[in-house]
């Protein structure tokens, strides 16, 4: 609904002629101060541009440089674009996707590049701003619903028990590793083979 605001302000009375008076659309009709600034003029003026030109009626015009503006605002409709791609695929990295939407995902941001060069350069910065506020939104939804778990306390970073959570003691675990003595081991291999010799076969 705001895309087709924006371009009804900066309507013609001549679509073929860039340089024809406004007649804006909605505001048929009226006497508002909007109305009237905006029918007695053919330029909108701001940021040192005329935001009802696009790139490329300014690219026909044949100064590099009065054009440059417009096309770097192009550039960051595609950059933003990008960026939001990038977003929503980095918050499961290791989800399998399908080559086709990967493939759509990565061309879709370049479609506005047709779309971009022909329009007002006052819709091309709504599409800037809008791209920048969803950017924002989705680093913060990312943030606060896609975060990383932490180990708990008790748990290895190799979702192994620790020793303190297992409720042993250092010294007492090392105490149960510590190997036994030689005599020990001789003294509990005779024991063992005492007690096969007297079972009955």
């Amino acid at each position: 609904m705001l895309y087709q605001v924006l371009i009804g302000l900066t309507r013609r009375l001549d679509p073929a002629d860039p340089t024809s008076m406004f007649n804006p659309k909605y505001l048929e009709g009226e006497d508002t101060p909007l109305a009237v600034a905006l029918r007695g003029t053919n330029e909108m003026l701001s940021f040192g541009m005329d935001l009802s030109q696009s790139a490329l009626t300014e690219l026909r015009s044949g100064s590099l440089l009065v054009a440059l503006p417009f096309v770097v605002l192009v550039g960051l409709v595609v950059v933003t674009s990008i960026i939001q791609q990038r977003q929503v695929q980095g918050r499961n990295p290791s989800a399998t996707t399908n080559p086709q939407q990967q493939m759509i995902a990565k061309v879709l941001p370049f479609i506005f590049v047709p779309i971009s060069v022909s329009i007002p350069a006052g819709v091309v910065i709504y599409f800037v701003v809008s791209n920048f506020v969803r950017i924002g939104q989705q680093a913060l939804v990312t943030r606060l619903d896609f975060k990383d778990p932490s180990p708990s306390d008790g748990d290895a970073p190799g979702g192994k028990k620790t020793s303190q959570a297992r409720g042993l003691r250092p010294e007492r675990q090392r105490r149960q590793r510590r190997p036994q003595p030689a005599h020990r081991r001789a003294q509990v291999g005779g024991s063992k083979a005492a007690g096969m010799a007297r079972s009955p076969r």
